[in-house]
Order: structure tokens, then sequence, then C-alpha cells
């Protein structure tokens, strides 16, 4: 499922993070976040082909992940 980025643009005004309540982690910007995080590795869920390079960090609302690309498309993975 693909969408312009002002869809893009209407749904980050609409979503609220849960999974973190700041970009990289902390205020300090570290990259360190406060867990042990995945204790073992499930494998690979899915793959996607855009097309053009993914420079986004995913998001992730109801069970969907929404991934931006520099094709001009916002990609929908259920």
């Amino acid at each position: 499922m693909r969408f312009r980025a002002a869809t893009l643009a209407a749904l980050l005004a609409t979503t609220t993070a849960s999974a973190q309540s700041t970009f990289h982690g902390n205020v300090s910007r570290t990259g360190v976040y406060d867990t042990s995080g995945p204790q073992t590795f499930g494998g690979i869920k899915w793959a996607l082909t855009a097309g053009g390079p993914i420079v986004t960090s995913p998001v992730i609302a109801d069970g969907v992940v929404y991934i931006g690309a520099l094709d001009g498309h916002l990609y929908a993975i259920r």
C-alpha cells in the first residue's frame, strides 16, 4: 500500500509515541536506551523493497508498520 508525503504528515500529526519518550533514548541524545533489549533473534518476519532509499525510522500504529522512502511514498506493511 502506498501513500504520499501529505499522508505521512497527517499520520505523524495524529500518532502518539509510546515506545520511547524522547529521540535517541534520553535527553542527552546518546542513543543508549535503558533496557537490556531482545534476548533472542526470532528471524526475519518480512522484507520490503522500496522504490528509493529508506532513511526514516519506522512507525508502528494499530499493527501496521509505516516506512517512508525517498521515492516519495509511505509504505504500510501489515
